[in-house]
């Protein structure tokens, strides 16, 4: 540790050297060397002891009491497959980036969550040299922060010329909590060249050239494919600063219209990474009524008070005297401080009023409104970032007011203010040292998938056990999908923010297994081929798939065991695909699809608990349900209107319903049949006694114990999480 020390000490020197010979035309190469050097020290020493375990940890989640480090845990692994599938595929087979190995065998999977693209020129080199998904992430996320900082340092640096003002503030930005976001949301954190390309405007604004204007475009272009909900992110923060670049290029006495030009060439040059989601097929429906229960949305007060958290509460008094006194043009401060407002009036989500008492819409309703895709937006509050991005430019400016002078005072306060930011960064922290997930990498390429690989096999893979609903399995899903990028054969199995159609009916069917009749279905729709079961992580025994399957053990592997179908599957996969965005009289086995009556909506439903989550969030269910009616149930479909689902829904003392989940039959359901299904029961709220009530619901039509006829099973969830 001591080299590192003296390393450290030697780099925030130079740093600390107030500049000489900086001038409008650029930035000496040294401080920028040092700077760039101090970021990353900075990185490391931040999430240590990552640094010291990047080929085979990732970084834990904090576990929060109402269960949401659930998402981010998912949300993480997913990130890590997308990155590793993205590098992969942008070389090896570019035209098939969108048509991703998970979900099989539904097209455009990448399209159902982010592409991240724009992370290639990082991952991609990464990934080929190593072939290791989780350093390609690790490598990738640490380098994202520690460019977002310097990029950040470079634009205040061209207006303001101090480096211990821009290192200050740059990395009280960039490593705050709100936007490295522990390291395991990339997706959202992945803003590193904004900053670079507010500066290179600028200078194409004030002194045009064909150099600048090409370098414009590509880095505008490759912060647009960084991810699709960074794309309106990026949109919105340009929108806020383009008067800016128009009105210094009309001080520099040209039109401006060049600028603007390049950064519309970058978003064009990037459109063709969105048409995939603006698909018909693909494209999910608004849900307001999920934006407003999911808690990611803040009224204007939540909101201000978020900027000041964290490092906030220095960047924000620091803002408001660079938005004063700040030396950068006053049209860019003003344009910056309307970035700030914009921000926190889109993080305050569709709901409500612009002004209040009025019956104006938010300024995020109309966007829903108008522009394609923007519903699939489902946290407002992520558009906080463009507000601390914005206020730490401001901020930037207003720090060099504060140390710019010769005065003994202004040179003793530019040598402590730097140690005093690097202790704050560390104190803000929620957790330091980062926790770990302590999972070495043998499990994320299990024996079984290494085997698929090492025999070039070819074929779709069934990970068991299934993701049987949101919440349900996600850890073994995560592990399937990163073992799957050791062979990139189709995988049954998937997580994603929008699942596809059809994926809940085959998850369905696979966690039925190993039942004949959901074997036979999910050989007829899908390529299987092979199954890689983990009987230590299942209920049901390794006899009763030997015994009943057309399945052949190929490799053991402790526990795990790797099947091969005896059968060949995949005759009716085409009919499967082109019910997708198609509607239709019956189900996939032709019961009819329309209106159950009251009397054909009569159940029975038994209920038994399995288990809590660490955090009581999630409790599995065994659910078995009995059609009690005259006619057939059409269970087995993809998502859509008629389909018969078992549903379950989370309601509070006083009747209002926060959360509902649901997951298909995975077949028909004739009169007097039963079947029985693993099921999620939706997280309780913490402090509030709630009920969740299982039951059915046909899409499109309601639930069965809406009307009269149907029985329906409660449970009451107490403080501690138990039933």
């Amino acid at each position: 540790m001591k080299p590192i020390s003296v390393l450290a000490r030697g780099l925030f020197r130079r740093i600390l050297t107030p500049g000489t010979g900086l001038t409008a035309q650029g930035i000496r190469f040294g401080v920028s060397f040092w700077a760039l050097l101090g970021f990353g020290v900075l990185a490391l020493g931040l999430s240590w002891p990552l640094a010291a375990h990047l080929p085979a940890e990732l970084p834990a989640t904090p576990v929060r009491p109402q269960g949401s480090d659930f998402f981010e845990r998912a949300d993480r692994d997913l990130l890590v497959w997308i990155l590793a599938w993205t590098a992969r595929s942008l070389v090896l087979a570019p035209l098939e980036l969108f048509n991703a190995n998970i979900f099989h065998p539904a097209p455009g999977a990448l399209a159902s969550s982010e592409h991240l693209i724009g992370m290639a020129p990082l991952a991609t080199p990464i990934w080929f040299a190593t072939r290791n998904p989780v350093l390609t992430y690790n490598l990738t996320v640490l380098g994202v922060s520690m460019i977002t900082a310097f990029t950040l340092w470079l634009a205040v640096m061209e207006e303001e010329k101090l480096p211990v003002a821009a290192f200050v503030v740059a990395a009280l930005f960039a490593f705050d909590p709100s936007v490295s976001l522990g390291w395991v949301r990339l997706h959202e954190s992945a803003i590193w060249l904004f900053p670079l390309v507010l500066l290179l405007a600028l200078r194409l604004a004030r002194k045009p050239s064909g150099p600048g204007f090409a370098i414009l475009v590509l880095v505008t272009a490759i912060q647009f494919l960084a991810g699709a909900y960074l794309t309106f992110l990026l949109a919105v923060f340009l929108a806020a600063v383009s008067p800016a670049l128009v009105l210094e290029a009309r001080r520099n006495g040209r039109s401006g219209l060049l600028p603007l030009l390049a950064l519309a060439c970058g978003a064009l040059l990037a459109a063709p990474s969105a048409l995939p989601y603006l698909d018909s097929t693909n494209l999910p429906v608004s849900n307001l009524a999920q934006i407003k229960a999911s808690g990611a949305r803040l009224s204007f007060t939540d909101a201000i008070r978020r900027l000041w958290g964290g490092a906030g509460m220095l960047l924000v008094p620091l803002a408001t005297l660079g938005l004063v006194y700040g030396r950068a043009a006053r049209s860019l401060r003003l344009c910056l401080a309307a970035a700030v407002l914009c921000g926190v009036l889109l993080a305050m989500g569709p709901h409500g009023s612009l002004i209040p008492g009025t019956d104006l819409p938010t300024l995020y309703r109309m966007l829903m409104d108008t522009v394609p895709g923007f519903s699939t937006m489902r946290a407002p509050m992520r558009f906080l970032l463009v507000s601390r991005l914005a206020m730490a430019l401001l901020a930037g400016f207003g720090l060099s007011f504060v140390l710019r002078g010769k005065q003994s005072w202004r040179l003793g306060l530019q040598r402590l203010v730097l140690p005093a930011a690097i202790a704050m960064l560390f104190a803000i922290q929620p957790a330091w040292p980062l926790s770990l997930t302590g999972l070495r990498r043998a499990p994320y390429t299990t024996g079984a998938h290494t085997w698929l690989a090492d025999n070039r096999a070819t074929g779709a893979v069934l990970d068991l056990p299934p993701t049987t609903q949101v919440g349900n399995r996600q850890r073994e899903t995560g592990l399937a999908m990163l073992g799957a990028t050791e062979h990139w054969l189709p995988l049954l199995n998937g997580y994603s923010g929008y699942h596809p159609p059809s994926f809940w009916m085959l998850m369905s069917l696979a966690s039925q297994l190993p039942d004949p009749a959901a074997f036979d279905t999910l050989c007829r729709f899908t390529d299987l081929r092979w199954i890689v079961a983990h009987f230590g992580r299942m209920e049901k025994g390794e006899a009763a798939f030997v015994n009943q399957l057309p399945i052949v053990e190929r490799a053991r592997f402790g526990r795990d065991v790797l099947f091969e179908t005896r059968v060949a599957c995949g005759a009716e996969k085409d009919r499967l695909l082109a019910q997708i965005g198609t509607p239709s009289p019956g189900s996939l086995e032709g019961a009819p699809t329309t209106d159950l009556s009251v009397r054909n909506r009569r159940s029975e439903i038994v209920v038994v608990p399995l288990d809590v989550n660490e955090v009581g969030a999630f409790r599995r269910a065994k659910v078995t349900v009995t059609n009690a009616s005259t006619t057939s149930w059409p269970g087995m479909d993809i998502e859509r209107t008629g389909r018969v689902e078992l549903a379950a829904r989370l309601r509070l003392e006083d009747g209002t319903v926060v959360k509902e989940f649901h997951m298909p039959l995975g077949r028909d359901l004739a009169p007097g049949e039963s079947l029985t299904l693993e099921f999620a029961a939706p997280g309780r709220v913490p402090w509030v006694t709630t009920t969740v009530e299982f039951g059915l619901r046909q899409r499109g039509f309601g639930w069965f114990a809406d009307r009269e006829g149907s029985g329906i099973q409660r449970f009451i969830f107490s403080l501690d999480g138990a039933g």
